[in-house]
């Protein structure tokens, strides 16, 4: 993979552009060994050196310490019309600690990004620091069939598989979710910008074959992404406010997982149970006659 990396046409990811990951995605040579590459911290020199760009602070001295960068979601080639609020202020001494960096987008919901610090090789540790902006979360698909991932802590879920169609519990303003056939997402990035900035997700994408249009998911679930067998693609949290809880999605035959921890480093393993529509369990009428034997 790293020999791919340095063979490739890699251009300066300037302030205010889409990452390398985005643009390797659009160019179809984003595959599961090159995400893993780029987010290793073992990323070679050379390769940085392509995709970097070097800044400096104008002003050296300052009354209130050492100088602070801040970070905001925006995209100056206009092709997303989302842009955050600036985040705090972090600074550059906290050399090989990754810290995680917020972008309020609106009502409360943040994008998290990680931010990990480090000294450039040689004789250039005593003069470059590099700034490395990495997804918070990755999500690896070892599994034979597509799944989907929702960050999700109801407790009750629907006995039967539904769509935004038939669902007549939830009024349409306060679902999170639709299934849009007509209207697929052409962009998985974009799709997941639209929970930050409170807009319904729609469900339907290129990358949900084999997945089907319905599913047990909670009407008020926040839907991340659909990840095809061996497949690996980032993420981040759609609701930051919410309990940060994951559940595990496989298709209308099946209830989704329970939920599990997005920030707690552990193993888990995770019963899946099949659905069952409540409306073909074979039932028994006990108004025919006052007096019934069960057999």
């Amino acid at each position: 993979s790293n020999e791919g990396l340095q063979s490739m046409q890699l251009d300066t990811i300037f302030s205010g552009t889409p990452g390398v990951l985005t643009r390797l995605k659009s160019q179809g040579k984003l595959d599961p060994p090159m995400l893993a590459c780029l987010i290793s911290e073992d990323l070679p020199l050379n390769v940085v050196s392509k995709l970097a760009f070097m800044f400096n602070f104008q002003d050296v001295f300052s009354l209130g310490g050492p100088p602070r960068l801040c970070m905001q979601l925006f995209d100056s080639e206009n092709n997303s019309p989302y842009t955050s609020s600036w985040s705090s202020g972090f600074g550059l001494e906290s050399v090989g600690v990754t810290q995680i960096v917020g972008m309020h987008c609106k009502d409360g919901r943040s994008l998290e990004v990680s931010v990990s610090i480090s000294v450039a090789p040689g004789r250039l540790s005593n003069y470059t620091k590099i700034v490395r902006i990495c997804p918070r979360y990755v999500v690896v698909n070892q599994l034979s069939q597509p799944l989907r991932l929702w960050q999700d802590n109801s407790i009750l879920h629907p006995n039967l598989a539904i769509d935004d169609s038939n669902d007549v519990n939830e009024s349409k303003d306060s679902r999170k979710w639709v299934v849009n056939r007509a209207e697929q997402e052409s962009s998985g990035d974009l799709n997941q910008y639209k929970s930050l900035f409170g807009i319904t997700t729609n469900i339907a994408s290129p990358e949900d074959s084999g997945m089907g249009s319905k599913t047990t998911a909670n009407s008020a679930a926040c839907f991340i992404a659909t990840i095809q067998p061996s497949g690996i693609i980032s993420f981040h949290l759609p609701d930051t406010r919410a309990d940060r809880l994951l559940r595990i999605d496989l298709g209308s035959d099946w209830n989704l997982s329970c939920s599990f921890n997005a920030d707690m480093t552990a193993e888990y393993v995770l019963e899946i149970s099949r659905a069952r529509d409540i409306r073909m369990l074979p039932t028994l009428s006990t108004r025919s006659a006052p007096i019934y034997t069960v057999v």
